[in-house]
This record gives structure tokens, C-alpha cells and sequence, in this order.
């Protein structure tokens, strides 16, 4: 298993410093070149993408969440309270809440569109990336 990790990481190493080759150097004048200023530009837009995703608290309505995030993995449910949401403007950003309804107990559904719109998030994980998942 050791050698097949060590021969993939060898067959993918060229392509990777092939990649790598080709982005543009930090330029450090305020004139920066096209290529960096692109850069600049999606990390810009990455950052907010995770500033949406990041505005999630305990406490938050599904109604709040449900402006930003939908929820992954198809017309499953949740006995326990647990939903892994995508975001909407970039489904790779995930965040994993527990839904509690008004009394505190974590929702028990068969189907997400059965959330209430007053339903709370009472935990929040970070963000993080992943592939989207569908049924």
C-alpha cells in the first residue's frame, strides 16, 4: 500500500509542478499583473463565500439558514437533529448543524421540507469543503 502511495505521488508530481509552474508570481507594486489581480479576485470572492457561511450561529432561525444553505444529500431526514447543508452560492462549503424545534428537543423529520420555520440551530460545525452529495 506504502509503494502504491509513493508511485502516485510520483506520477502526479510532474503535473502538479506543472500547474504551479504557471501561476503568476506576488507582485509586490500596487501595479500588479492581470494573472495576480485575478488571484486577488477570487480570493476575495472565496472570502465571502466563507463569511456567509461562517454567519451561522447557534440561535440562528432555519429560515436564516435557508437563505444561504440548502440542505446536502437529497429527500433523506433526520432522526437525530443533524443536517449537512451545502451553500448555496458554492456547494463545496458545508457547514453540519443540529435543528432543535421551540421546546429544545432536535427534530426527528422523514423529509427536510418538513423543517419549521422556527426551528434553531443549536450547534454549528466550521466550515468546511467537501463534494456535494445527491440520492
Amino acid at each position: 500500500m506504502k509503494g502504491l502511495i509513493i508511485a502516485l505521488g510520483f506520477a502526479i508530481l510532474p503535473v502538479v509542478a506543472a500547474d504551479y509552474a504557471t501561476l503568476p508570481a506576488q507582485a509586490s507594486s500596487p501595479t500588479a499583473s492581470t494573472g495576480t489581480q485575478a488571484l486577488d479576485t477570487h480570493e476575495q470572492w472565496l472570502l465571502k463565500r466563507l463569511d456567509e457561511a461562517r454567519g451561522i450561529k447557534v440561535g440562528s432561525t432555519s429560515s436564516e439558514l435557508g437563505k444561504y444553505f440548502t440542505f446536502d444529500g437529497g429527500p433523506n431526514g433526520s432522526k437525530d437533529g443533524h443536517f449537512r447543508c451545502d451553500l448555496i452560492s458554492c456547494p463545496l462549503i458545508k457547514i453540519d448543524v443540529v435543528l432543535v424545534d421551540r421546546n429544545g428537543e432536535k427534530l426527528n423529520l422523514t423529509i427536510f421540507d418538513q423543517i419549521p420555520k422556527d426551528a434553531r440551530v443549536s450547534s454549528v460545525s466550521k466550515p468546511y469543503l467537501e463534494t456535494p452529495l445527491s440520492d
